[in-house]
């Protein structure tokens, strides 16, 4: 029964014959849970199967921030990965575009497009918003360590900007004005990601004519050292060693070791850190390295369920329609 709508309504003579019967039908989309993966391609399952998209893990690794489509649109939700519970986290269908964790793990910066807004991971205060770019697309993807500054992409160009962040109050940051880090409006610069120091910045770039991971020094001027050797996108690095990982063109996740002095760095070669591939999803992340550097949560390349979206469908003339489809008395 409808919200708001009586039983006596619905029991009136004009609905005896505008609407006495629903059927459901389902339509099947492919599902996926999110898996943790390691280095050996063991997997274990994170969430129930759903259509998910861009899980990133808390600083503490204990929880799992992700995009879940529901036939209200694309939210994001939160899982506390210790006791499996999801909670939505937004409400107004922002879409399925990048978010990042503030590293004090009680914060995140989402995209509805063209605005970027600041919430608390636990959902107790309403978002606010960071920065608006009435007809472009802001793509939030790195905080700097100390969390005063927001890398983030405007998809328009697309190139990589950085936001300094005012945190006197956690809860309302104050925005200082976008800065221009990438803007080369002849190359497309993307995947922002700030080393853990926060003296490099990775990000991949087509300069070469291919999509190849870098590393510059951040805030620069300074060197620029290519990473990849044969395609690579979505840089994530390891906050307790030094290695830097990406995806690489044949969805194999990779790794390489760096060392790093002043504003010096010197990458090595890039190995597989797993024989596993994992699923890609466009231009946005579709997987996510763990604090500890031991496994990465991604999505498996078939999908491990279907689900059903319900169909309704309203039969109006009731009973000249179950004159039809029933069996004559005889």
């Amino acid at each position: 029964m409808a919200a708001g709508t009586s039983a006596s309504a619905l029991n009136g003579p004009s609905a005896m014959n505008v609407l006495r019967c629903i059927e459901t039908e389902s339509r099947t989309i492919s599902a996926y849970a999110i898996l943790s993966m390691d280095a050996s391609g063991k997997t274990t399952e994170m969430t129930a199967p759903g259509t998910y998209d861009s899980p990133r893990f808390s600083p503490d690794g204990k929880r799992l921030a992700h995009i879940a489509s529901t036939a209200r649109g694309a939210d994001v939700w939160i899982s506390n990965l210790e006791r499996k519970t999801p909670v939505q986290l937004t409400f107004n269908s922002p879409g399925d575009y990048e978010f990042a964790w503030a590293p004090d793990g009680k914060h995140l910066v989402f995209s509805s497009g063209s605005t970027m807004w600041w919430v608390r991971a636990d959902g107790s205060t309403p978002p606010v918003t960071l920065l608006s770019a009435e007809g472009d697309t802001l793509r939030p993807q790195s905080f700097a360590p100390d969390g005063q500054r927001l890398a983030f992409v405007r998809h328009d160009l697309p190139d990589i900007w950085t936001l300094p962040l005012d945190l006197s109050d956690p809860d309302h940051p104050r925005p200082g004005n976008p800065e221009p880090f990438l803007n080369d409006p002849k190359i497309v610069e993307v995947d922002a990601a700030f080393s853990p120091d926060g003296r490099f910045m990775a990000y991949d770039s087509d300069e070469s004519g291919e999509e190849e991971v870098y590393v510059r020094s951040f805030p620069g001027p300074g060197g620029r050292w290519r990473v990849s050797t044969a395609g690579g996108k979505f840089p994530a690095w390891l906050r307790t060693g030094h290695d830097l990982f990406f995806l690489g063109n044949d969805d194999h996740i990779m790794i390489v070791n760096y060392t790093a002095q002043g504003d010096t760095f010197s990458p090595g070669i890039p190995r597989p850190w797993s024989s596993t591939v994992i699923r890609r999803n466009g231009v946005r992340q579709n997987f996510d390295l763990a604090p500890d550097g031991k496994h990465i949560a991604m999505f498996p390349v078939q999908a491990r369920a279907a689900l059903g979206r319900p169909q309704v469908t309203f039969i109006f003339n009731f009973f000249d329609y179950l004159r039809r489809v029933s069996p004559r008395e005889k």
